[in-house]
């Protein structure tokens, strides 16, 4: 038996931005359906129905899982998205860390950076006491 060694192409940001949105709507969905199955569940236990309540709490659990699971997804490409947001931007914050280096007026230089993606910006004094 052999392998098939090709290779897929990674995602581009803009189907990473559209999966990002469909599972946008899918948490929402998920989280709707697990309300319903909860007070579905409730009422089957107030009414003192013993297999509606164990029926009833099954489904809540699938719903329950697929609503983690779908949330997952959710958190997994937000993080692909902004990875490679952060990427596409690496050589602009790249040119934008040497210009720090050469110019001690950081404050605009933070804002670009800021303004690139970056979350946080960290600065140190090296051995020497320079930044």
């Amino acid at each position: 038996m052999t392998q098939d060694t090709a290779e897929k192409a990674p995602p581009t940001l803009a189907e990473l931005e559209g999966k990002v949105q469909r599972l946008t709507t899918q948490v929402a969905n998920d989280s709707k359906a697990v309300q319903t199955v909860t007070d579905a569940h409730a009422r089957a236990v107030k009414s003192g129905d013993v297999d509606a309540a164990l029926a009833a709490s099954d489904t809540r659990s699938t719903a329950l899982r697929t609503a983690e699971k779908s949330a997952s997804q959710l958190k997994t490409a937000t993080n692909a998205v902004n990875s490679q947001k952060l990427s596409a931007n690496a050589g602009k914050r790249a040119d934008v860390h040497d210009a720090m280096r050469d110019d001690k007026s950081i404050v605009a230089h933070a804002n670009a950076l800021f303004e690139l993606g970056a979350q946080w910006v960290k600065l140190e004094k090296g051995e020497d006491g320079t930044l």
